[in-house]
């Protein structure tokens, strides 16, 4: 859920070392796909229609044409479905020199007759907003007062047993607006080795565990209710062990967390979260998301806010929608070309075996990202921190390494899952004009 696939070698010894060029591959591939399919979506990939769409219940507007006649009748609205002729599922066959791509994917798009135009402007905090925030997280962890640290931005606090950190940017044209609270002693994850997703030794059952979520979702939104959080939805929920700090290290420490991720959603679609940067002809702004870490004997252990925006919907539908058709063309695109380099082999046991790639998409939808007039990605500058949203479709999907002979046959070598074969995001694409957004 977190951003573009994820390289981390999860392996060791040897296995770990065969399988850093594969990945260095995957990263490469990802990053041709930027440089190499955004020039040619340039111009529109169909010519634009000319019926429009209002969210005012009417669903059709009067045509000077006809002596004001309507384009339509209620009964004859179109679903954006069926504006941009989208199929419920996506089976792509796609095979490349040294990537194929398959799968029986789920096409989500919302059930409405178009989608919502709004606007979007950059939302640094208040002093008296930052002041509000303080309070709601002192009342849920318990803490008598925040003891200053620094005036700095981000200016932080500590609480009076040491136990918490605190950190508060109000956010400007160079600074994100963040809310950041850490447990000092105990965090989720380890030192990269994929320790912390292995639950073998977690003993609560299935039940227990779908109560506890419930409880804390609960505490969760409410907090995010304090803050005056709205429009945002649970889009991922997963069990980390815990680790330790003693004598200035971490280690895992048998306990067990969970950790809530809430994204926005506007109008049924989401917004692409925070932790997605991606590039094109301009950088796209990150947008706002939350987290929450809670131990499993109930403790608040971390909530990240990080960025901020207004977002207002506007009284218009947005214009034209590519038909699916031709998204599943730009994807289907630049997933088949792949840069000519040299790929490891396995040697050892399996001579003369060349690395494969093996994508499956998972799921494709139709969301939101944030799209500002002005935006610096490297320098966080907002500009005037006006801009619109823009409706994408995101395909998402698992990967996975396998290997071939000389003779493109795959061998009985089973395949290697990359970033532990979670779901992660593998190409976005502009819903409107078929520009290609890649991970940055």
């Amino acid at each position: 859920m977190n951003g573009g696939i994820d390289l981390k070698r999860t392996q060791e010894g040897k296995r770990e070392n065969r399988m850093r060029g594969p990945a260095v591959f995957l990263t490469g591939m990802i990053l041709w796909i930027m440089a190499g399919c955004v020039g040619q979506t340039d111009t529109l990939i169909v010519s634009e229609t000319t019926e429009n769409f209002r969210p005012d219940g009417d669903g059709y507007e009067e045509s000077p044409d006809t002596g004001g006649e309507t384009k339509g009748s209620p009964e004859q609205r179109m679903t954006v479905r069926e504006q941009a002729k989208v199929p419920e599922t996506y089976m792509p066959d796609i095979r490349g020199k040294e990537i194929t791509v398959g799968g029986n994917a789920e096409v989500e798009v919302p059930e409405e007759t178009g989608i919502f135009a709004a606007e979007v402007r950059y939302a640094p905090y208040t002093e008296e907003e930052l002041e509000k925030i303080k309070e709601v997280l002192k009342g849920e962890t318990g803490i008598g007062e925040w003891s200053l640290q620094s005036r700095d931005n981000p200016g932080t606090y500590m609480s009076p047993d040491k136990a918490y950190n605190l950190s508060l940017a109000a956010g400007d044209e160079r600074t994100m607006p963040a809310v950041w609270l850490t447990c000092v002693d105990m965090i989720d994850g380890s030192s990269g080795g994929g320790e912390e997703d292995d639950l073998s030794g977690f003993s609560m059952t299935e039940d227990e565990r779908e109560k506890f979520q419930h409880e804390m979702e609960d505490r969760a939104e409410r907090v995010m209710e304090e803050m005056g959080m709205e429009d945002f939805y649970l889009a991922d929920v997963r069990w980390r062990q815990l680790s330790a700090r003693e004598n200035y290290s971490w280690s895992l420490s048998g306990q067990y967390g969970m950790r809530l991720y809430y994204r926005r959603k506007i109008g049924g679609m989401e917004l692409v979260n925070g932790e997605e940067r991606y590039a094109v002809s301009k950088p796209l702004a990150p947008a706002q998301y939350v987290e929450f870490l809670y131990g499993e004997d109930g403790r608040l252990l971390a909530v990240k806010n990080i960025g901020r925006e207004h977002i207002k919907v506007t009284s218009a539908y947005t214009g034209f929608l590519l038909p699916f058709s031709s998204v599943c063309q730009v994807f289907e695109q630049c997933m088949s070309y792949l840069p000519q380099q040299e790929l490891p082999v396995l040697t050892e046991e399996h001579p003369g075996a060349v690395p494969h790639l093996y994508l499956t998409v998972k799921s494709v939808k139709l969301a939101y990202c944030l799209g500002y007039e002005e935006w610096d990605l490297e320098a966080y500058g907002v500009g005037s921190g006006i801009g619109k949203l823009v409706p994408v479709w995101i395909f998402y999907g698992t990967a996975h390494m396998g290997y071939e002979d000389r003779n493109k046959t795959e061998l009985g070598i089973p395949r290697t899952p990359i970033n532990g074969g979670r779901k992660e995001l593998l190409l976005m694409i502009n819903a409107e004009d078929g520009t290609i957004y890649g991970r940055q």
